[in-house]
C-alpha cells in the first residue's frame, strides 16, 4: 500500500490478540464511521453502501450478512435476538438464510466485530473494546451490550457483503485452549454486564447447573470458569467505569420487539 497516501499501515510487533490490536487502530482513526475487516473475510464488491446508509445518530453498529463457510459448507448468517435463560444470556432466534421482503432491517443484540461499521466517537466512549477478553471470543458482543446499555442502537442489514471462513486464523491455537478461552470470556460478559438484582440472583442459582451443562458439552469449562474468577477484581473496576441507562430487561424488549417486524 506504499502507493496510496490514504492508507496507513500500523505493523504490531505481535500478536497482542483482536479487541486490542482494533483499539490500537481506532487510536488513528480520522473518521466519523470506522469500518472493522477481519483478515478471513473475502469483502464483495459493492458491498458497503448499503450498511453505510443506515448508520443514523442513535446507531452504534451496523453490520451485514454473512456466508459462513467451513468443512461442513455454507450458511448465510445475520444478526440475532437474545434471551435470559436459566440465568445466563444466550443467543436468540437467528436471522439470516432467507432474502425475501420480509427480511428488513432489525435491531441484533450484537454486530459481528468480524465485519461491521462503527460510530467512531461512540465506540471511543465505551473506551473501545474490553480488555479482558484478550486474545479473542466475545468482546464484539459485550461492546454492543454495553452500547446498549446507553440506549444505542445495533442493526443488522439484510445484504451479504463478506464471504467468512470463520475462525480459520485460529487455527495457531490448540483447540482445548479455544474452548477454554469461549468459557472464560462467556463468564466474564456476564459478571461485567449483568445489572438487574433479579438477574444476578437467576445467575448465581442456575451457576451449578450450568456449569456441569457446559462441561458435559465442553470438558474445558471448568478451566474456563477459575480462569474467569482470576480476573475478578479487574472486572469490578471495569464495571464502575460504565455508564448505564437500559437495564437489561429493557434491551432484551427493545431487540425482542424488532425481531417480530417481519
Amino acid at each position: 500500500f506504499a502507493s496510496e497516501p490514504r492508507i496507513r499501515v500500523i505493523s504490531l510487533p505481535s500478536n497482542i490478540g483482536y479487541g486490542l490490536a482494533i483499539n490500537r487502530g481506532l487510536e488513528d482513526v480520522l473518521y466519523p464511521i470506522t469500518f472493522i475487516l477481519n483478515n478471513d473475510l473475502l469483502l464483495k464488491e459493492d458491498s458497503v453502501k448499503p450498511l453505510f446508509e443506515h448508520m443514523t445518530e442513535d446507531t452504534f453498529a451496523v453490520f451485514g450478512w454473512q456466508r459462513v463457510i467451513n468443512a461442513k459448507g455454507s450458511i448465510v448468517y445475520g444478526g440475532c435476538t437474545v434471551k435470559f435463560w436459566y440465568g445466563m444470556y444466550r443467543y436468540g432466534q437467528q436471522f439470516g438464510g432467507d432474502f425475501s421482503s420480509q427480511n428488513e432491517p432489525k435491531e441484533s443484540w450484537y454486530a459481528s466485530g468480524a465485519a461491521a461499521f462503527y460510530d467512531t466517537d461512540k465506540l471511543r466512549q465505551l473506551g473501545g473494546f474490553a480488555p479482558q477478553y484478550a486474545p479473542a471470543y466475545w468482546e464484539d458482543v459485550d461492546i454492543s451490550h454495553r452500547a446498549w446499555q446507553r440506549g444505542w442502537r445495533v442493526m443488522s442489514i439484510p445484504t451479504v457483503p463478506v464471504d467468512h471462513w470463520h475462525e480459520s486464523t485460529a487455527k495457531t491455537m490448540p483447540f482445548w485452549l479455544i474452548g477454554a478461552l469461549h468459557q472464560r470470556n462467556w463468564w466474564l460478559f456476564h459478571w461485567a454486564n449483568l445489572r438487574q438484582p433479579g438477574f444476578w440472583i437467576r445467575h448465581i442459582l442456575w451457576l451449578p447447573v450450568n456449569l456441569v451443562r457446559e462441561t458435559y458439552r465442553k470438558p474445558v469449562a471448568p478451566i474456563g470458569l477459575v480462569w474467569a474468577l482470576l480476573s475478578i477484581f479487574k472486572i469490578v473496576r471495569f464495571r464502575a467505569k460504565q455508564h448505564v441507562i437500559f437495564n437489561d430487561q429493557a434491551i432484551i424488549n427493545a431487540i425482542l420487539s424488532s425481531s417480530k417486524r417481519r
